[in-house]
Parts: structure tokens; sequence; C-alpha cells
């Protein structure tokens, strides 16, 4: 079986495809940008344009028979109007695949978003695939678009395909001085002694999420006798910033401060997903307990904190 991985070089992206090395016959990656934590994964071909061809793309996504696509050019803090040209790039690259296997019997796997899709959790529950999605950030508009486009394009086409919406992921790789990925910027920021900043009295509610839990979910549904569905992937816990910083205490042993700071515009005060769905029809949990998840995680950023500028 043949995977092309599309924005493989990204955080989620590098721990799939190190998985799908071993366990495949070939792994494609198509990413504009080298990866910036790590060498090539020498059992995997590469292809990095900084702008893909339409031709480049065509071919790549005709010779595979499974399909993941991660890419996305649009961070969780960027303005709406400030990132109309970059949605516009993405779909318009992501309709270029979708052209090409609508009339292919392979598989396509959509990665969209589990937070910032929905908007806030309403009524004390998590958020559930049904639910209508009310986007508040340019990312979160991008991905409901996108899921669109793919619904309709590939929806009486002969490929089959899932849209898989994630929580907030965390775990190694993961870039720790990005304006996103709450954990590692934490626990960057503690290992190196600063202030921890919090937006709002840390009463926010998150469900985290481990990477290589989401990596699972992925390789569990190119393998099931599925189409048209859509799953939420998450812990099914939820975790407020108060709790995350009290684990980075206990598990880390670091003294630190913070410091609360108005929430943001943008910031939500509750995004938890209900992921009965993904357990009941895929048979998929979530299997890093959280604590351990935080120590992987801290040990990575030690290990690395030359690379960070400690």
């Amino acid at each position: 079986m043949k995977f092309l991985v599309v924005g493989g070089n990204g955080f989620l992206g590098s721990h799939l495809v190190d998985a799908l090395a071993g366990i495949v016959k070939e792994t494609v990656v198509l990413d504009r940008r080298e990866d910036p934590f790590r060498g090539r994964n020498p059992l995997v071909t590469y292809h990095i344009q900084s702008v893909p061809s339409a031709e480049l793309c065509e071919r790549l996504a005709s010779e595979a028979d499974v399909i993941v696509y991660l890419a996305c050019g649009v961070r969780t803090q960027d303005q709406l109007c400030d990132s109309l040209e970059e949605i516009e790039r993405d779909t318009r690259f992501l309709c270029v695949i979708l052209k090409v296997i609508r009339k292919l019997s392979n598989k396509f796997i959509y990665i969209s978003s589990g937070g910032a899709i929905y908007g806030e959790s309403t009524g004390g529950m998590g958020s559930v695939e049904t639910d209508v999605c009310k986007p508040r950030s340019a990312y979160g508009l991008l991905k409901l678009t996108q899921e669109g486009y793919v619904n309709t394009l590939l929806s009486s086409s002969c490929c089959r395909y899932v849209i898989l919406r994630p929580t907030n992921l965390y775990g190694p790789r993961q870039n720790p001085i990005s304006p996103q990925g709450v954990v590692a910027v934490l626990l960057h920021k503690a290992i190196k002694g600063e202030m921890l900043t919090v937006y709002g009295d840390g009463t926010a509610v998150r469900d985290f999420l481990y990477v290589t839990d989401l990596v699972s979910a992925i390789l569990l549904c190119s393998r099931a006798e599925i189409s048209g569905e859509t799953f939420n992937v998450g812990s099914g816990t939820a975790i407020t910033i108060n709790e995350l910083i009290d684990s980075i205490r206990s598990v880390s042993g670091l003294t630190f401060n913070c410091q609360y700071l108005p929430r943001r515009r943008l910031d939500l005060s509750s995004a938890y997903l209900d992921v009965s769905k993904v357990k009941r029809i895929l048979g998929w949990r979530a299997e890093m307990p959280f604590d351990r998840g935080i120590q992987i995680t801290l040990e990575y950023l030690y290990k690395n904190s030359g690379f960070f500028g400690r």
C-alpha cells in the first residue's frame, strides 16, 4: 500500500510518516518546506516545493492508495482579514487533489479541527459531530470550508473518505516558540525559568490529545471499510489551563510563576469533544495518560533545548 502525506513535514505529519515508514510499502511526503526539527526519514520519498505544481499534485495523488491531508498555512490566532489569500491558496491546493481522486477508488483522510471549527462547547458537554459549527478564527473557517469541499466533491465519487476533527495536540516536535501549541509553549518557558503567560483566569477548558494517539486513529481509518464519516478525535477529558499548569509543576518539579493577562478575542472558554462516535464505530480511544505525555514532551524539550534557544 502506498501513502501520500500532504503536509508530512509538520508536527503531526512527522509522527505519522515515521509510523507509516515501518509498516507500508511506500510513503511519500508532499510539503512546502523541510522539517525544521529533524532530518529526512531514509525510508520516505520527499517532494519539497514552496508552491507545488498542479502537475506534481495530480501525479502523486493518482499514484497513492491512501492520501492523508494535513497541509494548512493558517494558524489558530491569525486574523481573518490577514488570512484571506492564504485561505484561498490552501483551498485551491486541496481542490487540485480532490478533482483527481474523485475519479479514483483510493482513500482520502482529511484532518480538520475539533476545537476551532465548533466554537464554544456549550451546556457543560463536549462538542458532538452534529453540532452547528461556529468558528471564530480564520483557522476554523478554513477547516470548515475545506470540509465542505471534501464532502461536496467526494460524496458522490468512487473515492472513500473520512474527516477527522482532532482536539489540541501535544507531544515531541511541537514547536515551543510558536504562537500555538500551549503545552509545548508553557513547558519551554518553565524549562527556561521564564514567567508563564495565561490568557484569562486559567479556567478555560481544553481537551489535550497526545500526537501518537491521533496517528493511531489515522491508521485505523486507513484500514476501515467506511466512507463519508466525520469523527471527533480527542482524549474525552476536559482539563483547565490551571490544571495543565499544575501537571507541569508536578511532573517537572520546576518552580515558576504565572502572569494572567486578559483573554484574547479569539480564545474560547470551553473547547472539548464528545468522542463516543469514534469509540463506537472504530473502537478507537486515546491511550496516553496525560501526565505521562507531559513527561515525554518535557524530556524531548530538555534534550533539544539548545535548538530552541535556551
